[in-house]
């Protein structure tokens, strides 16, 4: 024995030396274009169904394409973040998934479960445009219209297979307990119980074990440990507590089969070997490995057209050995061709490995020998490999000892923007800044890590470099201490990560918007109901003061206060994008012309304008009030910047970006022909300290009283919402240039200015007017009454609802704030349109968005009055609606 033990050892030993040569020296070969694979998970790593899947798509994959194929992977976390495609964790990863693969976009994506699906279908035009796709794992209920960029595998839920089963091995079943939760998935599975029930009511009982969805899982446990012979458990799904906790199935599953005093069953194979008994099972492994067969036949040239969709996935009845012995099942009433699980292996089947050792010990021997001779062989041709390993290697590689540099590869090169030459022998400090982001000095943290090396630390960290012309860069750096030639070394992984950098700014900079959008939204509507109560008192105050009264100065006064205010509002909403816009097609040199127009009569004389109208196509589609407020912010600007006097130079052109000078201008402006608009002054400039600030909500650098720090935090939002892009350049005591691009818009120019109606119309009938703020009831009702009409006011929806239903035949028109407690403008609507289709109703809001607007006007509003509003814009509106102005005469 203690013999045969010894020819193992060295056998095994034997095996591993030579097993480890070869492996080292597998013939290099030089790679054509690789196929691309995304694998788009929707769970996250170590859930064994998806895991499966993924090792069926990768192993076929693997076995058709071989090296020449590069498969990457993406895990949304669904359980526990997705809850929608356009929810913010969507758009989080959306913004990554297009910024990874910007340059490398898959050939084909391979679909794991409903959330990727639901994502992919959403996104995958933005994403991955020109992808094709193949599906698996997703419930028929999920799929809407399939595209036709996609196949795949429909994931049909069929439990019928495992309750036939169940009743053909155990004859004696009178009850079937099934086990699910209260997710999306279990109400499903409750529906397919209810539907299957009357197939089998002369043969079982079917009941769901936690029907009030009220049992906890040790519960359901414990129930299960007293269930007497003749029951039977299916197990369906159960990831969520009665309390929304998630549940780990393999956890769950495991304990319930053994504490159950019953058999277990399951249709699906992620959970064999863990008590449960069996059923007739959706191979997780099977769907993959079919899903990447279909995308093999995709990637050859096949049409998506000619690959159908397949309606069931691949099926097996799977039973575990341990568990038919646990229950004493009669192995005849096993269906033939069925999977028995975990079999008892024979003495000679365990083993066979040494018995077989000793044969292959001989032949084993002398394949090592010459596998040997191989192996010095093939020493030179290695080492040539692993050069040009490095060489091409796709990161920067250098390595040094503790007094310089002593080797490079090419992209090192490439990133410094030096020759080789110029960087061995010199040391790492030679190519860095003399103080790092963190305010150390460079030279004292490089002989920090140098002391750390030599101790055998690693470290990974991001460094700040310098190039030749003095400009700094960041890049990740990975340090490992080495060993060359017998003599302590160090090697240094770079990758360069400005470009990544830059754009974790941008995205760090839209969050900063979006906070202030929230802050925006939530205040407008309340801030322009008071706006809109002062308006309506102010006005009835002047139209009871004579026409030469001293007064009517103090109360243009408020009334032009109160326009200002609500105009701030809306700034705060449009540079956050939280509103919409008035879009048409604009010729942006009268805008400029207009706005100089007005900037002559405001700026220093000191001060020279000049305009240069290059754009041979001034044309763009947007909102001019909007375009006009930026151009004037940004002359503002300029010319506090210029109290000594200077110029200001407002000049256009066009340019087209093509896809090889993409990165010239930026990354965020998609090819096409734009004009560029830039705002050039000759003041004081912008600090480099604060540039990176300039856009952010509030901040300013002005006295207190002197500036909002609203103004260029407006002209962003309006350059973003307009699908545009702003750059700022400035050098201190020279000046700043502004530049802003927009989409063209190649035509003539047909627009004409509008016109707007400034009367007031007087006229007669019953008003109901619901509003929760008394203050703009006790206005309205006023303003109203003095135009001739009689007007009745509510509180709020119910009360306004109530008094339509007793006195309809008398109400020409109603008026309803959206917000409302009780009953809210659209509901009331909604009901009082039932009521009386006729009816005539205005909407009325404080809120500046349109969006939803829109909305309530396709229910049956005849107009919308935006708060707060002048007297002339609500008398016209009325006169309108009730018919007394004709169609034809001038809107506001």
């Amino acid at each position: 024995m203690l013999k045969f033990k010894k020819i193992k050892y060295i056998f095994l030993l034997l095996t591993v030396t030579v097993t480890a040569g070869y492996a080292n020296h597998v013939p290099f070969h030089v790679e054509t274009k690789k196929k691309i694979v995304l694998l788009l998970n929707s769970y996250h790593r170590g859930y064994s169904w998806s895991d499966n899947i993924n090792s069926g798509m990768y192993d076929t994959l693997k076995k058709k394409y071989g090296k020449k194929i590069d498969i990457y992977y993406e895990y949304m976390n669904s359980k526990e973040n997705f809850k929608t495609p356009n929810d913010e964790y969507a758009r989080k990863l959306k913004e990554i998934l297009k910024y990874k693969y910007s340059k490398s976009r898959p050939d084909l994506v391979l679909i794991n479960d409903s959330a990727a699906y639901k994502f992919y279908i959403a996104h995958w035009k933005n994403l991955f445009p020109g992808s094709r796709a193949v599906f698996c794992g997703v419930e028929k209920p999920v799929i809407k219209q399939i595209p036709g960029n996609m196949t795949g595998i429909i994931s049909r839920t069929n439990y019928t297979g495992t309750i036939d089963l169940i009743l053909k091995i155990l004859p004696n079943t009178s009850k079937i307990l099934f086990i699910t939760d209260s997710t999306v998935t279990g109400l499903l599975n409750k529906e397919i119980i209810r539907r299957m029930e009357s197939g089998y009511t002369d043969r079982v009982a079917f009941e769901i074990m936690n029907k009030n969805s009220d049992l906890y899982s040790y519960s359901i446990i414990q129930k299960a440990s007293k269930l007497p012979k003749g029951n039977v458990i299916f197990f369906l799904d159960f990831y969520r507590e009665p309390d929304q906790r998630l549940v780990d199935p393999e956890i769950f599953v495991k304990t319930l089969a053994e504490e159950s005093s019953v058999p277990v069953f399951y249709h699906a194979d992620t959970l064999m070997g863990l008590g449960i008994i069996g059923g007739d099972m959706v191979s997780a492994y099977e769907q993959g490995r079919t899903a990447a067969l279909m995308g093999i036949r995709i990637l050859s040239g096949e049409k998506i057209s000619e690959i159908p969709v397949m309606a069931e996935s691949p099926r097996i009845c799977m039973l575990d050995e341990n568990v038919l012995e646990r229950f004493n099942v009669n192995r005849n009433l096993i269906p033939a061709g069925s999977k028995i699980l975990f079999r008892q292996i024979s003495f000679l089947e365990k083993n066979r490995f040494y018995i077989m050792g000793v044969f292959l010990f001989i032949i084993i021997e002398s394949l090592a020998i010459i596998m040997l001779v191989v192996f010095y062989r093939k020493k030179n041709e290695n080492e040539t490999k692993y050069r040009g390993l490095f060489e091409y290697a796709g990161e920067g590689i250098l390595y040094f000892n503790d007094e310089y540099i002593i080797d490079c590869n090419p992209k090192v090169e490439e990133i410094f923007g030096r020759t080789k030459n110029e960087i061995i022998g010199k040391t790492t400090a030679d190519f860095s800044p003399e103080f790092q982001p963190d305010g150390k000095r460079s030279m004292d943290k490089i002989c920090e890590m140098k002391t750390g090396l030599a101790q055998g630390k690693k470290y990974s960290m991001e460094w700040l470099h310098i190039k030749p012309d003095g400009k700094t860069f960041r890049c990740d750096v990975t340090l490992n201490p080495i060993a060359l030639s017998g003599a302590r070394a160090a090697q240094a992984i770079i990758r360069d990560i400005e470009d990544r950098k830059k754009m974790e700014e941008q995205l760090n900079q839209s969050r900063k918007m979006d906070v202030v959008g929230q802050l925006a939204g939530g205040i407008a509507h309340d801030f322009n109901n008071m706006m809109a109560g002062i308006m309506g008192n102010t006005e009835l105050i002047e139209m009871k003061l004579p026409k030469d009264s001293p007064l009517l100065k103090y109360t243009k006064t408020i009334a032009s206060s109160i326009e200002r205010a609500s105009e701030l509002t809306k700034r705060l909403l449009f540079f956050s994008r939280k509103n919409t816009m008035n879009l048409e097609t604009v010729n942006i040199h009268s805008i400029i012309d207009e706005t100089v127009s007005l900037l002559e009569r405001s700026l220093n004389k000191n001060i020279e304008i000049k305009i240069f109208n290059e754009a041979e196509y001034p044309l763009i589609t947007g909102d001019s009030t909007l375009l006009q407020n930026s151009l004037l912010n940004l002359s503002i600007n300029a010319r506090d910047a210029m109290n000594d006097g200077g110029t200001l130079t407002i000049r256009t052109r066009n340019i087209t970006i093509r896809e090889e000078d993409h990165a010239k201008y930026t990354e965020q402006l998609e090819p096409g022909t734009y004009i560029e608009i830039s705002v050039c002054d000759t003041g004081t400039g912008i600090d480099k300290d604060i540039i990176k600030k300039i856009f952010d909500p509030f901040f300013t650098t002005k006295d207190v009283g002197k500036g909002t720090g609203l103004g260029l935090s407006a002209v962003y939002g309006t350059v973003k919402e307009h699908s545009g892009h702003i750059t700022v350049y400035s050098e201190t005591s020279i000046g700043t240039v502004f530049r802003l691009y927009f989409p063209s818009v190649l035509g003539k120019d047909n627009s004409s200015p509008m016109e707007f109606e400034s009367s007031i119309y007087r006229g007669t009938g019953r008003i109901l007017i619901a509003d929760d703020e008394a203050i703009i009831l006790d206005a309205a009702k006023n303003q109203l009454q003095s135009l001739g009409y009689d007007v009745h006011c509510t509180g709020n929806g119910q009360e306004a609802l109530e008094y339509f239903i007793s006195n309809k035949d008398n109400i020409d028109l109603v008026i309803l704030d959206v917000i409302m407690p009780v009953m809210s403008g659209k509901d009331t609507l909604k009901n009082i349109l039932e009521i009386s289709p006729e009816a005539k109703v205005l909407i009325s809001s404080g809120f500046t968005t349109n969006i939803w607007h829109e909305e309530i006007i396709n229910l049956g509003a005849a107009g919308f009055i935006q708060k707060p509003y002048r007297l002339n814009m609500l008398s016209y509106i009325i006169a309108k609606t009730l018919g007394k102005i004709s169609p034809t005469d001038p809107e506001f």
